[in-house]
Formats: structure tokens, sequence, C-alpha cells
């Protein structure tokens, strides 16, 4: 068997609440070897996986469930960064490399932060928690979006199948939200799937609250 093991394995059941952030290490810094790992722990964090820098830590990486990824390069040699900045977790460059190729590059793969090797212990937890921080805003955004052109779908839906006004068919979509506890996101996603069907109440939603929309 030629499976893909991590460098290093550890426990995942034991999440810690005092943990800072759940750190995975992909490929080698520079440096010596104990130094990064050291000073993640010493800041509060925990070092959840070290692995190669290949595209197949990616299974690895969704194994050991971390809340920020460090890839140390080897020199002179940079992979695609993309899948790794796609994996749902930022992404921390370590590396001596400041040249402008590379902050290019690492700009348009999605990298959120650099530290730059050798690495000066005091600035990995600011780093760390801006790349943090930035990633959970890009998120949030993101699903707004998301979110949003669902909505116009699913009020488009409702306003072509049953002749109702913009404005019904997003007092739909709420009204629905709203007796269910769910997101108007999440409703409006429903409709699209499942069509004006998903806006049927259940008796626990009550009695009227869909009578603008003619069930056919």
């Amino acid at each position: 068997m030629s499976a893909l093991q991590p460098m290093r394995s550890f426990d995942q059941r034991t999440r810690s609440t005092l943990t800072r952030w759940r750190v995975a290490l992909l490929g080698r810094p520079g440096e010596p070897s104990t130094t990064l790992p050291a000073a993640v722990i010493q800041a509060g964090g925990r070092i959840v996986l070290e692995a190669p820098l290949r595209i197949a830590s990616l299974r690895l990486i969704q194994r050991a469930t971390p809340d920020v990824l460090i890839v140390c390069p080897e020199t002179e040699r940079y992979p695609d960064l993309v899948p790794f900045t796609s994996s749902g977790r930022p992404v921390v460059l370590f590396t001596h490399d400041t040249s402008r190729s590379l902050i290019k590059l690492a700009a348009r793969s999605g990298v959120a932060a650099f530290l730059v090797a050798p690495l000066q212990p005091p600035q990995l937890a600011p780093t760390l928690d801006l790349a943090v921080a930035r990633f959970e805003e890009c998120e949030v955004l993101r699903r707004k979006l998301a979110d949003r052109t669902v909505i116009e779908r699913a009020k488009g839906r409702l306003m072509a199948s049953h002749g109702l006004s913009e404005d019904d068919a997003f007092r739909c979509l709420r009204t629905r939200a709203m007796a269910t506890r769910s997101t108007l996101g999440d409703v409006a996603r429903d409709v699209t799937e499942n069509g004006v069907a998903a806006l049927t109440p259940s008796p626990a939603d009550g009695s009227a609250l869909y009578s603008q929309v003619p069930m056919v």
C-alpha cells in the first residue's frame, strides 16, 4: 500500500477549548524543523497535521479539520497553491522569498498572509489571527452573495409560476423562513430545488401563511 500518510499524526478527539488555532503544516520549513511547531504551540495553537505539500495531502487536511494552513514551499519550487486556498481554510505562506513574482502568485492564488523566514515568533500570533479573521469575513460575504443570488432565482420562480409580484414572492420566502426558523437563503434554495411545494405549510407552521401562493 502506498497511501499518503501524515509526517506526524495527532489525536483529533482531544480538542482543547483553550486552543487558539488548529494548525496544519504543509511542506518543510527552511530552518530547524522544530522552530515553527514550537512557536505555534507557544502562541497557544495546536499542530493537528504535518504533511507534504502535495495535492494528496488535501484528504489529510479534510480529516484533520485545521483552522489555518501554514504552507512551507521548498526553495524556488512553488506548487499550485489554489487547491490549498480552495480547501475552506485560510492559507499562510511561510518563506524567505519576498520577491514580487511570488507576491503576485500568492495574491492570485488567494493566500491570506505571509510569514517571512527566519521566523520571528512574536509575528506568528497576529499573522495567524489576522489571516483567520479575514478569511471568516470573506466567507460571510461569499455566503451572503450566494444567498442573494438564490433568493432572486426563487423569487423569479414564484413570480413566473404563480403570477406573484416581486414583493409577494419575497413575502412568501420570508414568512416561510420565520415559520421554520430557517435562513432566507435556505428557504430560497429549497424552492429552487423542490419548487413551490417547499412552501407548503406543515401543521406546526400555522394556517394561512402562504395563502398568496396558489397550490396547483
